[in-house]
């Protein structure tokens, strides 16, 4: 008796043993199944296979990114930001213009994979999408008419009208900064701009380096000394899974052009500064 309860011990302990083995290469070909068909929707993968990525950006934010009216081609520091990119791809860079408060809805839609436009990195943005490493570093002023102000406290009073472009972050900034101030965003930066010149609104908050573009292009107007933010900059993908790889990729190329020299040409190039690192620079 003893030694038929010892089989039966035997053969139930194979026979387990054998469902285990099933269940693991059953569930290993499940699992390489699944893993193979999360790779096809990974969005990198989607665009090395289709040969194209698709790009979005707002095109009145020179030296950023802008038309020029010479040639009608897409240029600035974040089109040729992303164009390299895409070169050491071997993919089309296919540029999309949207208004800036269209951005980041489609990306998060799947119409387009990133967005190259100078985004400020806001933690109310990333709630629906995902920040590369920054492209630049710049700085928050008050564009106004000549003897306008005298001071950022001047700015700050009631009565005082302040503009920008609809969905930038300097509509918070202003609710920061200048909370007595009114602010009345529009659709575009070339309308904010019209509105100062206007006199619909008394001063416009941007970047520095795009003010110095609108005001030598304005006679009339200037920049105000005292800067009212740090804006660190960054391209942008929907904050799903599948968007990882891609936004790894491009992190890896913006860190390689960094350290080979290839971006402080870019920045010099169209900031007119020599680019100098800094910790915020590599910061992820």
């Amino acid at each position: 008796m003893k030694k038929i309860g010892a089989m039966k011990k035997v053969v139930a302990f194979m026979l387990s043993a054998m469902l285990m083995v099933c269940l693991g290469a059953c569930g290993s070909s499940s699992s390489d199944g699944s893993a193979s068909a999360d790779k096809e929707a990974q969005t990198l993968n989607k665009v090395l296979k289709n040969g194209k990525l698709t790009v979005v950006l707002n095109i009145g934010n020179a030296p950023w990114t802008y038309k020029d009216d010479s040639t009608g081609e897409y240029t600035g520091m974040g089109v040729e930001l992303i164009q390299g990119y895409c070169d050491q791809l071997g993919v089309e860079c296919s540029i999309e213009p949207l208004e800036f408060s269209s951005l980041i809805s489609s990306v998060n839609s799947g119409k387009a994979d990133i967005i190259c436009t100078n985004l400020s990195r806001t933690v109310e943005r990333s709630t629906n999408v995902m920040f590369s490493d920054p492209v630049g570093i710049d700085y928050g002023v008050v564009i106004c008419k000549k003897g306008a102000f005298s001071s950022l406290d001047e700015v700050n009073q009631e009565g005082v009208t302040l503009t920008t472009e609809t969905g930038s972050s300097f509509e918070g900034v202003v609710a920061d900064v200048f909370p007595n101030a009114t602010m009345s965003a529009v659709d575009t930066t070339p309308n904010a701009l019209a509105a100062v010149n206007a006199g619909r609104a008394d001063g416009m908050v941007t970047n520095l380096a795009i003010a110095k573009e609108l005001v030598a292009a304005n006679e009339g107007l200037e920049i105000m000394e005292d800067y009212c933010y740090t804006d660190v900059m960054a391209f942008a993908v929907d904050n799903t899974y599948l968007n990882t790889t891609l936004l790894g990729s491009f992190n890896s190329y913006l860190r390689n052009i960094k350290s080979n020299g290839t971006y402080g040409e870019i920045y010099e190039k169209y900031i007119g500064t020599k680019w100098e690192p800094t910790y915020t620079d590599s910061a992820v």
